[in-house]
């Protein structure tokens, strides 16, 4: 099954702080919602740390052995501040035979422009288990947001999968699902901020392409 899932998330920040603080004052969650198809009475949730550097991206009631998903946060931030995103922690449940693999990525896309996959994360059977792994992203490859002031989205591409080599005849069940003890798959994303350099111009950032799985 795949879950081509989008959840809009509006996040506004504000800038009235000291130069040697590295984050905003205050920053919430205005809104939430998703579209796409695939599994009914699916739900997504987002939250974001008291310090502002941790985005957690919750999809509940999926239970899937191949899906796609694609939370579509909308950030909105005043002048002064830009984000990146740093990291990415995976979570979820794995079950393959020896002739399978699988594997959970995720990919993100600011104004139209495609930042540089998140490594992912790749499992080899036999395994049975649920798994947490964090990866961390170079700083040379932060792809910060326009120092202009206004809506900013963010578009995170979640993809699940599982397949057989095909050199091997065992076709066992494989499956990558959902968190085995609330059904939920969570990726938490690792935020960082720094004050704009030009606060009229926006940040650079790589030509317009899609994510390559």
């Amino acid at each position: 099954m795949k879950l081509p899932v989008k959840t809009l998330v509006s996040l506004l920040g504000w800038s009235l702080i000291s130069w040697g603080q590295s984050a905003p004052d205050r920053a919430e969650i205005r809104g939430v919602t998703m579209s796409g198809s695939g599994c009914e009475d699916s739900a997504a949730s987002v939250t974001i740390s008291p310090d502002f550097k941790d985005l957690s991206l919750l999809f509940d009631n999926h239970s899937v052995e191949i899906g796609n998903g694609s939370p579509n946060p909308k950030l909105l931030t005043l002048q002064s501040w830009q984000y990146a995103f740093k990291s990415v922690d995976y979570r979820g449940f794995v079950a393959l035979p020896t002739s399978a693999y699988g594997f959970h990525r995720l990919a993100t896309m600011s104004a139209n422009s495609i930042v540089p996959t998140l490594r992912e994360v790749i499992h080899k059977g036999p395994i049975n288990q649920d798994y947490t792994f964090h990866v961390e992203s170079s700083p040379t490859r932060y792809v910060w947001s326009s120092c202009i002031s206004g809506a900013h989205t963010m578009i995170f591409y979640s993809q699940l999968g599982v397949s057989f080599y095909p050199k091997l005849s065992d076709r066992s069940n494989a499956i990558i699902s959902l968190d085995s003890k609330d059904f939920s798959m969570r990726q938490s994303v690792g935020m960082v901020w720094r004050k704009c350099q030009y606060s009229n111009q926006p940040a650079p950032t790589p030509s317009p392409r899609r994510p390559r799985f």
